[in-house]
């Protein structure tokens, strides 16, 4: 729920049509103002020439200022016509249904300034208590008759349920472009009496009903709002599911589907995963791989080392402990044949690689296999021990080194004590 952050945003930071409006409660809603006339885009389609306009109010220790562009065109009385506009003493005025802003200055070669003074609309206001949103300070009339809020606009979402939230919902509405058409079209997709907070959120992360319709699902079920606003933020849309659906990535949920957006898994991805020789992926095996930053090309040189039994949780363990196709093959090539990922990752876990393989062939241990040489590795017997040993007893294996070991290392522990 987003209701205490919706009322400091309605109070103190306002989004409007025509650009920021900073506005906080209890300040007063007159004071000076300052213009710019321009003939660049307003906001609105054919608006002509703009006043880029600054509102400031309360004191040097308590200041309130925002700017936002309006369109010439909407003042009274103001009758500039191009960016280098002068006049003395000029009186013009916003009217909107909530009050009219009454600004009193002069403009100098398209710079204006001057002061303003805001009268609320008693009417406005009593329509505001009537259709339930309550009484408003001076200074939310003024955000109000900014935003355009009309009187009618006021009546519409009491209609549909939202007077409860006040003149912090309905600014919020209003800054985000929340409508009755908008609350309309979800309420035709089979989402009624949506919380405000909640259709605030969809406006602004671009939850629209062309989207929902996009992400429709099998069996006609209707996806929570937290869900649609989640996958929106993480760009997942209708194209991207139907690509997996398209690859056989079954038994996805919308949490699949997010997870794997955040982690950057596409339909190249997985399309590269499947090429490679792993199939029958599931969500968790792709956001596992890709965490782990298994590519496609590190699964084929995988399979192209000749391993076996090859899989997912095996090339995530693998890539993992460091086990590349390189050190594979230097492994391979040390002597060691028949051998499995497990083993593999096993002797790198244990700091094995193919110096110590083919050291310990050469001191005589022929016919060792991987599980003798990783035990040897892990009770720290060098190639020079070993040596020493097949030297003194000639036909020995692996297991009479390791036992000659722990024998000498029994002996050394009976002398010390």
């Amino acid at each position: 729920m987003l209701k205490s952050g919706l009322a400091l945003a309605a109070a103190a930071f306002l989004i409007s049509p025509y650009g920021p409006v900073s506005l906080l409660k209890h300040h007063d809603a007159n004071g000076r103002w300052e213009a710019e006339l321009t003939d660049k885009d307003c906001g609105e389609k054919g608006a002509g020439l703009c006043a880029q306009l600054t509102l400031k109010t309360g004191t040097r220790l308590n200041r309130s200022s925002w700017g936002f562009p309006v369109p010439v065109s909407a003042f009274t009385g103001l009758v500039a016509t191009t960016d280098d506009y002068s006049a003395d003493k000029v009186h013009f005025e916003l009217r909107r249904d909530a009050g009219t802003v009454k600004f009193d200055g002069n403009f100098d070669r398209g710079d204006g300034k001057g002061d303003f003074t805001f009268v609320p609309d008693p009417q406005y206001e009593a329509a505001l208590r009537k259709a339930g949103f309550g009484s408003a300070e001076e200074t939310e009339l003024l955000a109000l008759a900014l935003q355009g809020v009309s009187t009618a606009r006021v009546t519409e979402l009491a209609d549909r349920g939202y007077a409860k939230g006040g003149i912090d919902d309905l600014l919020a509405f209003s800054i985000h472009g929340v409508d009755p058409q908008f609350i309309d079209e979800f309420k035709s997709l089979g989402y009624d009496h949506i919380d405000a907070d909640d259709l605030v959120a969809m406006r602004i992360h671009g939850v629209d009903g062309d989207f929902v319709r996009s992400m429709k699902q099998d069996g006609g079920h209707r996806r929570s709002i937290d869900d649609l606003v989640a996958m929106r933020i993480h760009g997942v849309d209708g194209d991207f599911k139907h690509e997996l659906d398209d690859l056989d990535v079954g038994g996805l949920d919308d949490d699949d589907l997010v997870s794997l957006k955040i982690q950057g898994v596409d339909a190249d991805y997985i399309r590269g995963l499947k090429d490679a020789g792993l199939d029958d992926l599931d969500a968790d095996d792709l956001v596992s791989l890709k965490i782990q930053g298994v590519s496609p090309e590190f699964v084929r040189d995988m399979v192209r080392s000749g391993l076996k039994d090859i899989d997912v949780d095996r090339l995530v363990a693998a890539k993992i402990q460091g086990v590349s196709p390189s050190w594979i093959k230097e492994m391979v090539e040390s002597g060691l044949d028949d051998v499995d990922l497990d083993d593999l990752i096993g002797a790198k876990i244990q700091g094995m690689d193919g110096g110590y393989v083919r050291a310990m062939r050469a001191a005589g241990l022929k016919d060792a296999d991987l599980d003798d040489l990783v035990g040897m590795k892990i009770q720290g017997i060098d190639p020079a021990f070993a040596r020493k040993f097949l030297e003194e007893e000639p036909g020995a294996d692996a297991d009479d080194v390791i036992a000659s070991w722990h024998h000498r290392g029994s002996n050394r522990h009976h002398r010390g004590t």
